[in-house]
């Protein structure tokens, strides 16, 4: 069953990024990621993109082909899309402080960029450092919101309930995802291929997780009663695939939901409150905090990346963060 919604846009609060390990850190106020602005080490991965236009370019003027949906005519204008992010990126400098925030989901050209990137590539690391933090909450927002159910709703619960927006320990956040966005090359992918995503008293458990690309996603239901479960891509609001269960007990494999990488929406299609998602990763450099709000990313090869740190009530932000050989990193991230 694969049908077609529109995925609400996420919000995109701002965020600070702190270095932990030192004293004299400064404090930066970040925006959110732009296609505008980079860092030096970025432009090495463009040439790929200098590539791809003046392919796309020749062939496009001699074959008359179609890219995507488009006509030549919708192909001239991604051409033309290609050739205005390559121009921004090969001239750019370091993040501006005050560039409007924006989700790399949006389309705003990410879709164009992936196109782009460099095959991860699997090698032994020697001398790898380490990323090590924390996400903080400093700021007011509410944690929780008040649902009213429907009625023959028992097995969820009945009147109203406090459905969570945000989980942790005091002001420590968990279920934030945090990944290198541009480690494409490094340690083993790891060995776990297979992921579960369960439906547990009306919620989805576990909430947020991070899944390799490739892998195979189990839909679980532990309530005695018909779950809907759909499965959306956050950047279009395309249906990926929709589960329908009726059992407690029941398990149904599916080998789409993981077979790309990006931002998965899980929702339930009967109850409004159900929601989880899932990004999904071509390289093994990102985690998932717990409840104590900490993260830790291992056997990194020295370098300058950038990393990304997202959670879906308080938004997605990213900052550079220079890892030394054999050396620990501190960060801490404050939303």
């Amino acid at each position: 069953m694969r049908t077609r919604r529109n995925a609400a846009a996420e919000p995109a609060p701002e965020t600070d990024f702190v270095q932990a390990d030192s004293d004299s850190a400064p404090e930066v106020r970040l925006t959110g990621p732009s296609l505008a602005t980079c860092t030096a080490r970025d432009t090495k991965h463009y040439s790929w993109l200098r590539l791809i236009i003046t392919a796309a370019t020749s062939i496009g003027a001699n074959k008359g082909i179609r890219i995507g949906n488009g006509s030549r005519a919708a192909m001239r204008k991604q051409i033309a899309l290609l050739a205005a992010l390559l121009s921004s990126v090969t001239a750019c400098g370091e993040p501006d402080p005050d560039s409007a925030a924006s989700e790399p989901d949006a389309v705003t050209g990410a879709a164009a960029l992936e196109i782009a990137r460099m095959p991860y590539q699997e090698s032994s690391v020697r001398n790898g450092g380490s990323i090590t933090g924390t996400v903080e909450l400093v700021r007011d927002v509410a944690t929780d919101t008040a649902v009213e159910l429907p009625e023959g709703s028992d097995e969820c619960g009945t009147g109203t309930i406090r459905v969570p927006l945000i989980h942790g320990s005091g002001r420590r956040v968990a279920d934030v995802v945090v990944w290198l966005d541009d480690a494409r090359a490094g340690k083993p992918l790891p060995d776990t291929r297979r992921f579960t995503i369960a439906s547990a008293r009306c919620g989805f458990e576990p909430r947020v997780q991070a899944a390799i690309k490739g892998g195979m996603l189990n839909v679980l239901s532990n309530d005695a009663i018909e779950h809907r479960t759909r499965f959306m891509s956050a950047s279009n609001g395309r249906t990926i695939e929709t589960v329908l269960q009726h059992d407690a007990g029941a398990v149904v494999p599916v080998e789409t939901v993981l077979k790309r990488s990006g931002r998965v929406l899980v929702r339930s299609d009967l109850h409004s409150w159900m929601r989880g998602w899932i990004q999904v990763f071509d390289h093994p450099y990102f985690t998932v905090t717990g409840a104590t709000g900490g993260f830790q990313l291992d056997d990194v090869p020295p370098g300058r990346y950038r990393l990304f740190a997202w959670h879906p009530r308080l938004g997605q932000r990213d900052t550079t963060v220079s890892v030394d050989a054999a050396k620990p990193t501190g960060l801490v991230v404050r939303f």
